[in-house]
């Protein structure tokens, strides 16, 4: 017998085939009767093989993607250093800044995030609404390019700057932001949101860095 999956909270039929690396088309024929717009949180679909459920689990390579390979620690930079959990289910497949956007998980507002940090954000998000709060975010997943210019724009994080304040941005190819695992909320949107956070997410492995109370970075749990 085909084996099961459960959905999750933002999944979509593409992003379940992706996963578990099985063609849309056959996701779709071992299903015929479930409806793409229709998906419900807990819901089983059986997949055509039996395949591992792992939610971050990336998809096949393709084209010229390659795997990321551990970073060296670049003083200053620390907290954007790939490799922070050492689960495997956390790591990262991709290089960072590259991650294919068929790959990310859309977690609403027009921002996506990657495998355990999207679900463990959502998970978040929904218990901070439960509580009366509402994190509306201003950025997620970065694109390298994307780094390049808030480089040049906030300057390297811990570095003086000619103006005589440090640098904010991570050096292009070590953001967290690059690896989908990081989110900056905005705060003024989000009356409440920066007392909650700093009370609770750290139970959904979210941490935050000095100077940026407004960053949240997926460490694991």
């Amino acid at each position: 017998m085909p084996s099961t999956v459960s959905i999750r909270r933002g999944d979509t039929l593409t992003a379940i085939a992706q996963r578990n690396r099985v063609s849309l088309s056959s996701l779709r024929s071992a299903n015929p009767g479930v409806k793409a717009r229709e998906l419900q949180v807990g819901q089983k679909l059986k997949l055509p093989h039996h395949h591992h459920d792992g939610f971050d689990a990336g998809p096949a390579r393709r084209g010229t993607t390659t795997p990321a390979r551990p970073a060296a620690r670049t003083p200053g930079t620390t907290r954007t250093t790939p490799g922070a959990s050492s689960r495997a289910a956390d790591r990262v497949p991709y290089r960072n800044g590259r991650i294919p956007s068929g790959a990310l998980t859309d977690v609403g507002g027009g921002h996506k995030m990657y495998g355990n940090a999207a679900r463990a954000y959502t998970d978040m998000r929904a218990a901070a609404r439960r509580d009366g709060v509402t994190i509306r975010l201003t950025d997620s997943y970065r694109t390298y390019a994307a780094q390049v210019d808030v480089a040049r724009r906030k300057g390297i994080y811990g570095v003086r700057q000619p103006n005589g304040r440090l640098g904010l941005a991570a050096r292009p190819g070590t953001s967290n932001h690059g690896l989908g695992k990081a989110v900056d909320v905005n705060l003024e949107a989000s009356p409440g949101a920066s007392a909650w956070l700093r009370a609770n997410a750290s139970r959904y492995g979210f941490k935050t860095i000095p100077r940026e109370p407004w960053h949240w970075e997926f460490s694991g749990r």
